[in-house]
Order: C-alpha cells, then sequence, then structure tokens
C-alpha cells in the first residue's frame, strides 16, 4: 500500500509539475497576447488620430470651398444683375436717340419748309422791287 502511495504521489507531483508548466506556459502566452493586443492598441489609436485629422482637415477644405462657391455664385448673381442693369440702360438709350433722331428730322422739314418760305419771300420782294423801280 505504500508503493501504491508513493506511485500516487509521484503521480500526483508529476501532474503539479505539468501543471505549474502548462501555467507558467499559459501566463507566458498570455503575456505575450497581452503585449501584442496592447500594441495593436496604440496603432488604432494613432490610425484613428490621424484619420481625424485628415477628416479634420477635408471638412476645412470643404468649407473653403463651400464659402468660395457661395462667394462665387454671390458674384455671378451680381454681374447678371449688372448686365440686365446695362441692358437696359442700353435700350434706354437707344429710345432716347430714336426721339432724338425723330426731333432732328422734324426740325430738318421745318428747316426746309422755312427756306422754302424764305424764298418765296425773296421771289416776292424782288418782284416788288421790280415794280416799284
Amino acid at each position: 500500500a505504500q508503493e501504491e502511495t508513493e506511485a500516487a504521489l509521484e503521480e500526483a507531483q508529476a501532474e503539479l509539475t505539468s501543471l505549474r508548466d502548462s501555467a507558467e506556459t499559459s501566463e507566458d502566452d498570455l503575456r505575450a497576447q497581452l503585449a501584442a493586443a496592447l500594441a495593436a492598441k496604440a496603432r488604432a489609436e494613432r490610425e484613428a488620430s490621424a484619420s481625424l485629422r485628415e477628416a479634420e482637415e477635408r471638412a476645412a477644405l470643404l468649407s473653403t470651398a463651400e464659402r468660395e462657391l457661395s462667394d462665387a455664385e454671390e458674384l455671378a448673381a451680381d454681374s447678371r444683375r449688372e448686365v440686365e442693369s446695362l441692358r437696359q440702360l442700353v435700350e434706354t438709350l437707344r429710345s432716347d436717340i430714336s426721339t432724338l433722331q425723330s426731333l432732328l428730322d422734324v426740325a430738318a422739314e421745318e428747316d426746309a419748309a422755312a427756306e422754302v418760305q424764305i424764298q418765296a419771300l425773296g421771289q416776292q420782294l424782288n418782284a416788288a422791287l421790280a415794280r416799284a423801280a
């Protein structure tokens, strides 16, 4: 019975040694996995930070582009209003020129009629002078 007890004791010690070795190996594996996980976490945080900076830069560029587009659209609208105003001014000037041309034509006709009348009066005066002499 003592031999069986010693054999059981040796077997228990061997199993205990195996469990200790396994626990040490598991602990080493866990430490390695933990170190790898911490390194992966640090890499992920750096990548997330870089992605966030890129997103912020893109957002700033987009905001600037939107402001420039808004300014350009406002300038285009101002230009369209100015072109319309100039078009209306040209139309008004054309109408004024047409009115002035009509007045000049009437004045020229009146001058021509007055000239005819002056010539007729001149002829009448000459005829009257000729008769009186």
